[in-house]
């Protein structure tokens, strides 16, 4: 039987496939902090831009609003989080870090660093530069793509 794709060296197949392992490996790393990536991530792009609203974070972190309002539900019960509308569109919600949110931040932040190391063990700088370009330069086709 002849291939006429071959789906192993499909670039877009490897990179979904890798996506989904690392996030699962950092998931199970942050288990001990008893968080997901999605919280990390949001931690991060909230203390990032000092306040955001809950679809634009839902939209940095690449989730749906509906996901987005279950993890600002918890990181509010958590205390990770405060709430507020917006006073730009009352019909949005604006979330800020609060001090716990920042000491949690501050306490995963060494993790994820340590967990960044292990995955890019044996890889050089230049290795890396090169598939953070090629990768930027994708994520711009696929823009391009749905922009049309």
């Amino acid at each position: 039987m002849q291939k006429v794709f071959d789906l192993e060296a499909c670039i877009m197949c490897i990179t979904s496939q890798s996506s989904r392992m690392f996030g699962d490996a950092l998931d199970k790393e942050l288990q001990k902090t008893n968080i997901n990536r999605n919280i990390w991530l949001a931690l991060y792009y909230i203390d990032h831009h000092g306040s955001i609203n809950q679809k634009a974070l839902a939209d940095q972190i690449g989730i749906t609003g509906a996901s987005m309002t279950k993890i600002i539900q918890k990181m509010t019960a958590d205390n990770f989080v405060t709430v507020q509308q917006s006073k730009e569109d009352k019909r949005q919600k604006d979330v800020s870090l609060t001090a716990t949110g920042q000491k949690q931040l501050m306490a995963i932040i060494p993790l994820v660093q340590k967990f960044q190391a292990e995955m890019t063990a044996g890889i050089s700088q230049q290795e890396l530069d090169t598939v953070a370009t090629v990768m930027a330069k994708m994520r711009q086709n696929a823009q391009k793509i749905q922009e049309n």
